[in-house]
């Protein structure tokens, strides 16, 4: 029976204290980890920002870093022309309206308009990558799935 892991339960810290436990698991994740353009983004800003605080510069390997660092990089992305008052109606109209590509998650395709799971409107992209985690907590042959089926109503 395969193991199932969060992103998030991928860090060094727990390969480290309990060598071999996650290789071989299946790992939802946003991050592409390899050597696509997200990946050596979120490296440059480690080797800029915090190069002495030990952090694996692959996401997948320090995926609750890297999740972090997207949700502000790709709010960040999202208020890009923005204009008139910070407030909650404006910021989400903001999201609403825009469609592009996220940063550190895959370059999935976000819009905040309700439509990429109809049952959760809250959710701005259906896209995720699914792979096999090896011993050292890589992520390896990871595939774009969308589960956006199995929501309907």
């Amino acid at each position: 029976m395969p193991k199932y892991v969060i992103a998030t339960c991928n860090d060094q810290s727990v390969v480290e204290a309990l060598p071999n436990v996650l290789g071989g698991s299946i790992e939802t994740t946003t991050s592409p980890g390899g050597e696509s353009a997200d990946t050596k983004l979120y490296a440059a800003i480690l080797q800029k920002y915090a190069a002495d605080k030990g952090i694996d510069p692959d996401p997948t390997k320090s995926s609750g870093i890297s999740l972090g660092l997207g949700t502000i990089m790709n709010f960040a992305s999202g208020m890009k022309g923005f204009t008139g008052d910070v407030t909650p109606a404006n910021v989400g109209n903001q999201f609403q309206d825009r469609a592009r590509h996220a940063v550190l998650v895959g370059r999935a395709h976000v819009q905040c308009d309700g439509t990429a799971i109809p049952l959760l409107k809250n959710i701005c992209s259906s896209t995720l990558l699914i792979g096999t985690v090896n011993n050292d907590g890589t992520v390896k042959d990871t595939k774009k799935i969308d589960p956006t089926a199995l929501f309907k109503s």
